[in-house]
């Protein structure tokens, strides 16, 4: 009886787990989208003259990071699923 309370308790955190990791996932989706478009609407202000190299490369800087830290974000996340797994 214990085995199968257990066994319960394993898929269910798997479930759980997986679940948490879908919505992770969808969420960095919109962060990707949503850098990529701050990067494109600085692109087009800095070239139609509104903003200076230096406010672009500052937008850019900034994308970058975001993007840095949600790649980041996803390598620790594929480590610790690999790992979990062995």
């Amino acid at each position: 009886m214990k085995t199968e309370k257990t066994l319960f308790k394993e898929i269910q955190k798997a479930y759980y787990d997986a679940l948490s990791a879908q919505e992770k996932y969808r969420s960095t989706r919109k962060a990707v989208y949503a850098n990529s478009e701050a990067l494109r609407y600085a692109w087009e202000k800095y070239n139609a003259g509104k903003f200076t190299a230096y406010e672009y490369n500052e937008i850019k800087l900034k994308c970058n990071s975001i993007a840095l830290t949600i790649h980041n974000f996803t390598d620790v996340e594929e480590t610790d699923i690999l790992a979990s797994e062995n």
